[in-house]
């Protein structure tokens, strides 16, 4: 703002761009207004230098101190209306010792920028970027031109910024809105506690069930090692569980981050009964497939001694048939005839014993005559 002394003439240049280019008064019927806080005064003596209005204010006009804002009325009253306004632009004060110059030339020099379009020109407004105030700042907006588009309409973009909401404190709560809040993390932190105490007394069966799948799953070869390992998984769980009671008895005091934590120790309370009946179940697998072996076992040896059973039965009875052919054999023969008898006096012979006879004979005639 130009701070003048009252009684001086002012030279004054006001000029006016419209999206950075000069605005264009062709054509255009112009009404100019200095809008003062003592007067008004109708600008009628101006000149215009393509788009820079040029007007003096004389000093005998001026009545008194004021702050003068500039209006530009473009087409008042008719079509393509419109009107601009340089607010608190000068000042005029009653002594020299408040004003910026005391000894002139006294000049002022306005630039507006308009940032509607001209005429005939669509708007398209963009949303731009928005940003986090410090709590208890204003907010802000400003409108950015941002080119063009296809049909040569200029493009804005508002960017705003938003003060952050103010944080919440301890002293914003009646009593009776913090017990309302604690009352959700107090019994969660209630029910976990309960939750837990069950899967610690669970986790001891587990123990047993444990033990008693070890023993079933000896018997049955691989379903052992998965009894085992649900008897370790029982006794991490366990583990578990008790870690979950703690937490979920520390939660019960601080209102601020109990009801986090009483909700995991109910989610591994419920893991842990989930885990000691995985543990149960495979101890009732094992106990299953062991019987199913034992089973199994007694069904083939049945079926082995049967098929011995039978085969000695078969053998026997070949045996037996075996030996009644040998005595009928033996019973047909009307005499017997070992390999080194060769007397011909036998009917039924050997093999042997008529090979034995045939060489005695050729013996017998090989040999000269006594």
């Amino acid at each position: 703002m130009y701070k003048l002394r009252v009684g001086n003439d002012i030279n004054i240049q006001w000029r006016i761009l419209r999206d950075g280019t000069p605005e264009d008064f062709a054509g255009k019927e112009l009404r100019l207004l200095m809008r003062g806080t003592s007067q008004t005064i109708e600008v009628t003596g101006y000149t215009i230098e393509d788009n820079v209005l040029k007007w003096t204010y004389l000093g005998k006009d001026q009545k008194g101190p004021s702050t003068f804002t500039f209006t530009l009325i473009e087409n008042e009253g008719k079509e393509d209306m419109f009107t601009i306004d340089k607010c608190d632009v000068l000042r005029l004060v009653s002594c020299s010792c408040q004003a910026d110059d005391d000894d002139g030339p006294f000049d002022v020099f306005v630039d507006t920028d308009i940032v509607l379009p001209a005429p005939g020109r669509t708007p398209v407004i963009e949303a731009g970027d928005t940003v986090t105030l410090e709590p208890g700042t204003e907010a802000t907006a400003d409108v950015v031109r941002n080119g063009e588009d296809e049909s040569g309409n200029p493009r804005y973009k508002v960017n705003l910024g938003i003060p952050a909401g103010e944080p919440f404190t301890y002293d914003d709560f009646t009593p009776e809105q913090i017990e309302e809040i604690k009352k959700p993390a107090v019994d969660a932190a209630a029910a976990a506690k309960t939750a837990a105490d069950a899967a610690t007394e669970a986790a001891a069966g587990a123990d047993k069930a444990a033990e008693t799948a070890a023993e079933a799953a000896s018997s049955a070869n691989d379903a052992a090692d998965g009894a085992g390992q649900a008897a370790v998984d029982a006794g991490l769980a366990k583990t578990a569980a008790e870690e979950a009671a703690v937490r979920a008895t520390e939660a019960a005091g601080a209102a601020g981050s109990a009801a986090e934590e009483a909700n995991s120790a109910a989610q591994a309370a419920s893991q842990t009964n989930t885990e000691v009946s995985t543990a149960e179940q495979g101890r009732v697998t094992a106990e299953e497939q062991r019987a199913a072996a034992e089973q199994t076992r007694q069904t083939e040896f049945s079926q082995l001694k049967q098929e011995a059973q039978t085969a000695t039965q078969e053998a026997n009875a070949a045996a037996q048939a075996a030996n009644q052919a040998a005595e009928s054999i033996e019973e047909s023969l009307s005499a017997k005839q070992n390999k080194t008898d060769e007397a011909l006096q036998t009917t039924d012979k050997t093999v042997v014993g008529a090979i034995n006879e045939l060489l005695s004979r050729i013996a017998a005639l090989e040999s000269p005559q006594a």
